[in-house]
This record gives structure tokens, C-alpha cells and sequence, in this order.
């Protein structure tokens, strides 16, 4: 049985025509997508909270009054009701956060799949 771990938005048109079946989701909480979806630790898979997400960056050394009006611009967009809907029709929820939030994510995911990698004795070849 071919199975996969995916993003809701890319699978949507084959959830609606009942091509595949969610297992649960990977996030710590259910998804507000279908909140009948198990996550994977009620499932019996500890510790597991893993989401796709996609984050805007600015060359180094890009001033911060253009980074800062370029972030309170994104975050207008992304409060507008009729963009949250589009996000969340595809199964996607925007959650604007500040350059500090962004760097600690990043270092927090880094941190622990590096550990998965080393765990798995994973190599690319």
C-alpha cells in the first residue's frame, strides 16, 4: 500500500474525490482542515509535530525599515478574510510571525532533524 506524508494543500483535489485516505496528521493538534483527523501521537506515535511551512527571507543586509514594511504589508494581506479563506480552502492556515519567531523555528527544526538524520544513519548519496 503506497503511503506518504503530504500537505494538505498539494493533496485537496484527491481528498475530494476520495483518491486517498488520511491516516492522521502530523501536527501536535488536529487539523481546523478536519478536525476528524487523528494526530499521529493519538495515534500512538509519541512526540511527533512536524508541519510544512513556507516563510519569506530578504538578502543579508537588506535594510530593516524595508524588511519591517515589507513584514507589516504581509501580515495586512494575510489578515484580509478573503486570503485566510483561500489559504484555508486548500487546507492551509497563515500564521504571521516576527524575524525572532522565524529564527528560532528554524533553529529548533534544524536541531531535530539533524538528530532524525543522525538517528536513522541517513546519507545522501
Amino acid at each position: 500500500m503506497p503511503l506518504g506524508v503530504l500537505a494538505i494543500s498539494s493533496v485537496n483535489p484527491f481528498l475530494q474525490n476520495n483518491k486517498i485516505r488520511v491516516l492522521a496528521v502530523t501536527t501536535a493538534k488536529r487539523s481546523s482542515f478536519n478536525p476528524q483527523w487523528p494526530t499521529l501521537q493519538e495515534s500512538g506515535v509519541p512526540d511527533v509535530n512536524v508541519s510544512n511551512w513556507t516563510c519569506l527571507m530578504a538578502p543579508a543586509g537588506t535594510p530593516q525599515a524595508i524588511i519591517d514594511k515589507i513584514r507589516t504589508e504581509v501580515v495586512r494581506i494575510l489578515d484580509m478574510p478573503d486570503i485566510k479563506e483561500r489559504f484555508s480552502a486548500g487546507g492551509a492556515v497563515t500564521v504571521p510571525t516576527t524575524a525572532a519567531e522565524l529564527d528560532a523555528r528554524i533553529k529548533r527544526e534544524t536541531a531535530a532533524f539533524k538528530t532524525i538524520v543522525e538517528k536513522a544513519n541517513i546519507h545522501v548519496e
